[in-house]
C-alpha cells in the first residue's frame, strides 16, 4: 500500500545558493535559508500533498525540531516526517536507508539536492549522465533533472 508522496530536502545549495549567501556571516542559521526557495518548496508540497524528509547535513549539527523552526521562520508550511539516517557520506544511500526502513513504500518521491554525489555538473556531463531534452520530454522513473530558472531567451538575467 502506498503512502503520501515524499520530498527529500537538502538545504545548502537548494534552500540557499551562493549569491544568496554573499555578505552573510553564518552565525544566524535562520538567515542561511532563502525564503524564496522555501516558497518554491511550499508550492511543490501544496501541489503534490507531499511530506518532507530532511536529508541535509544540517541534521548532523542540530535536532530536526530546530531545523523545522528555522524553516518555519522563513515561511515553510509543510510537514516534516523526520530525517535520513547518518550512516555514510553518501546521501543517496542514506535516503535509500530511510525508504527501506519506512513502514510503507512512498507513493512517489523527489530528491531536492545539489550535486554532492557527482561533485559538479561538469562531472555529470563527463560521465555521460547528462543530456538536454525538449519541453515535450516525458519524465522517466529515475530521471535526475536540472531546472534552470531566471534566464531570458538570451541567457542573461
Amino acid at each position: 500500500m502506498a503512502t503520501t508522496p515524499l520530498v527529500f530536502v537538502d538545504i545548502d545549495g537548494v534552500l540557499n545558493a551562493l549569491p544568496f549567501l554573499e555578505g552573510r556571516d553564518g552565525t544566524d542559521w535562520s538567515q542561511l535559508i532563502d525564503h524564496r526557495a522555501v516558497a518554491r518548496l511550499n508550492t511543490l508540497i501544496d501541489r503534490s500533498s507531499a511530506k518532507v524528509v530532511i536529508s541535509s547535513s544540517w541534521r548532523c549539527h542540530m535536532p530536526i525540531v530546530h531545523i523545522e523552526s528555522l524553516l518555519r521562520a522563513q515561511g515553510f508550511l509543510g510537514e516534516i516526517l523526520g530525517a535520513t539516517p547518518r550512516r555514510t557520506p553518501n546521501r543517496g544511500a542514506e535516503i535509500q536507508a530511510w525508504i527501506d526502513a519506512a513502514e510503507e513504500e512512498p507513493e512517489a518521491l523527489v530528491i531536492l539536492d545539489d550535486l554532492d554525489e557527482a561533485g559538479s555538473m561538469a562531472a555529470v556531463k563527463a560521465a555521460g549522465k547528462a543530456r538536454l531534452e525538449g519541453k515535450d520530454y516525458v519524465m522517466q522513473d529515475g530521471d535526475v533533472v536540472e531546472f534552470r530558472s531566471g534566464l531570458t531567451s538570451g541567457g542573461k538575467k
